[in-house]
This record gives C-alpha cells, structure tokens and sequence, in this order.
C-alpha cells in the first residue's frame, strides 16, 4: 500500500474511532440526575407561565426500565412528592399512573397520568409529560399536555414547553 494511502486510510480510521467514541460519550448522558425548572411556557411559547413554575425540581432515577422521581418547590425539598405529580396551590394532588415509558438509552421518557379535577368533580385530567435530553445531556426538554375530560368527554386542555438544567 502506497504511503498516502495508508495515511488516507489511517486518517479515516482515526476520524471514524473518533466519531463513534464521541457517539459513545454523548450516548452516556442518561436522565438520571437533578433537574432545576429554567423555563415554561403554554401553547406555542409565546407567553411565560406563571412566576411559580420556576421553582419546580425534579430528581430521576432509571432502573428496570422505567423511571422513578421525586418532584418538589424550590425550599420546599422535605415536602418531596414521588414524580410524576400534579400540584395544586403548592400541594400534590394523588395521581393514578398510565404509562411509564423510557427509551432503551434511558434519554427520554414519556409518562401518562390521571387525577380528579380539583375544581370539578365531574371533570378528570389526563396529563402526559413527555422529556428527551438536549444539550448533551445538560438540559432535559419536552412539554406537559393537559386534557379535560367532562363526564366522559374531551372539552379541551393546555400544553406547557419546558426545559430543566441539570443541577447535577
């Protein structure tokens, strides 16, 4: 084999092993870890949510395959609730889990909740967060649907964007 050919080949090789250790490295990041609430917007995020949801934090842990957490207020962190929660003036309103989905590299989740609307008996929310991590792992984006279900039928909801930074 000529000399630049082998440097060529040798080259492309080093690029190659290097391109899939950087995929290695970047596929590492996992959703493991604490989350601080940075940003929440509704709909198609033309309009911040309230001065609250800032202080929401967010602790994963994945095993099994499936994800646990604990979701509690900023000053607040002896009052943990098990995640995923609906809160209601600061306190969790008891869920009934639906789904409870990871992906095989444990980046992104989706899980599906109902509770009883607070403010109607009639009514129930069906909630689904769903989070995939960005940044390379640094912050973890994805949104928050609310659905209104009325004796049995739809009549309407929301839909919050959110990104969380790690914390670590």
């Amino acid at each position: 084999m000529s000399g630049a050919r082998s440097a060529g080949l040798a080259c492309c090789l080093w690029v190659a092993g290097g391109l899939a250790l950087a995929l290695a490295a970047g596929s590492s990041a996992t959703l493991d870890g604490r989350w601080r609430l940075v940003e929440q917007t509704y709909g198609l995020g033309s309009a911040a949510s309230a001065s609250e949801a800032p202080r929401l934090r967010l602790e994963l842990t994945h095993a099994a395959g499936r994800i646990a957490g604990q979701v509690w207020l900023a000053g607040h962190e002896s009052r943990r609730t098990s995640w995923p929660a609906m809160f209601r003036d600061d306190e969790p309103l008891p869920v009934l889990v639906v789904a409870n989905e990871v992906s095989a590299a444990a980046d992104s989740v989706r899980v599906r909740y109902v509770t009883d609307d607070p403010d109607d008996e009639k009514n129930v929310l069906e909630i689904e967060e769903d989070y995939r991590l960005v940044e390379d792992g640094a912050a973890l984006a994805g949104s928050v649907t609310v659905r209104v279900r009325h004796d049995g039928k739809d009549v309407g909801g929301y839909r919050l964007h959110r990104r969380f930074e790690r914390e670590r």
